[in-house]
């Protein structure tokens, strides 16, 4: 995989759906069409990007980027349009150009290292100031979270809405707990986390993943209409998906587990998850409430009406 330090010289295609782009970009002085994804590209970016060259049968030779990351530009004309390129919140073109007027070179560093500096220039109060502040923050995080998880095979725009979701918390998250994906967001089920899991060196036999395997399995079962599913059937089921020893499975199910609920049904162990138990004996509650209800039939005479 090669590396190339890219200047976004015109943004020829761009899926704000899937952040799919095609950016003519200068390789120092040679044009170059570059094929990936990355969010809100602008022209003056400078970007590294992570890939190989390609040969379209259309388009001729390009770069296909697995990975873009971003970087801090050190010319002053492209500061301000890295600046202004709508990434930081409360910085248009003209506020750009001060800052740059007023830092030169220099706007950068200042910017990471004395911030407070911001408000000796002509436009910036202290609401400003706190609003770009946050903006800057966030979006050094949104980076680094974004890269990580591209890192482990995520789409950029799937990265984007993990991080909507978990904000500054997302590496820690996934690194301590994969699974996690899949309880709270839709789209990530549990192949695709056990994929991100076993790339991070979480053991095969971990709690995390036994736990994560299980309710992975009564989710299936419940695909096929079963709403619980005996003690014996789903330790099965799991260890072999799973491909771990039935008695590790048995194991883990005494512990506690926050997605499943375990009783005894006609002298079966029965386990289901919580969810669906729950949606089962309220729509039990509300029939039993029904059932004692007396009926009262309504007396009379319903009239006929033509069309």
């Amino acid at each position: 995989m090669q590396l190339l330090n890219l200047l976004i010289d015109k943004v020829i295609f761009y899926n704000d759906q899937n952040y799919y782009c095609v950016l003519r970009c200068k390789l120092k002085h040679i044009e170059v069409d570059v094929i990936g994804h990355f969010k809100d590209p602008k022209p003056g970016l400078i970007l590294n990007s992570h890939g190989e060259w390609i040969v379209d049968q259309k388009f001729g030779k390009q770069f296909k980027a697995a990975l873009i990351e971003i970087c801090l530009p050190k010319e002053p004309e492209n500061i301000i349009k890295y600046l202004s390129s709508g990434r930081i919140k409360g910085i248009g073109e003209n506020l750009a150009q001060s800052i740059v007027e007023q830092f030169g070179r220099e706007t950068l560093s200042i910017i990471n290292e004395q911030p407070k500096k911001l408000l000796e220039v002509n436009g910036i109060g202290k609401s400003k100031y706190e609003s770009i502040i946050q903006s800057l923050e966030k979006d050094a995080t949104s980076q680094e979270s974004i890269l990580f998880m591209q890192s482990l095979g995520i789409s950029p725009n799937k990265s984007e809405k993990i991080f909507n979701f978990y904000g500054i918390e997302t590496i820690s998250i996934i690194k301590n707990n994969p699974y996690r994906l899949s309880y709270d967001l839709m789209g990530f089920g549990f192949i695709i986390c056990d994929k991100i899991a076993l790339s991070l060196g979480i053991k095969k036999d971990s709690s995390l993943r036994i736990n994560a395997g299980i309710v992975y399995m009564l989710e299936e079962f419940s695909q096929h209409g079963h709403c619980w599913v005996p003690r014996t059937k789903l330790i099965e089921k799991t260890s072999e998906k799973l491909d771990l020893k039935a008695e590790l499975i048995a194991e883990e199910l005494k512990n506690s587990n926050e997605f499943i609920e375990q009783w005894t049904h006609d002298q079966q162990d029965a386990i289901a998850l919580s969810s669906i138990k729950n949606i089962e004996e309220e729509i039990s509650s509300i029939l039993k409430k029904r059932n004692s209800t007396p009926f009262n039939a309504i007396q009379g005479k319903i009239s006929t009406y033509s069309f």
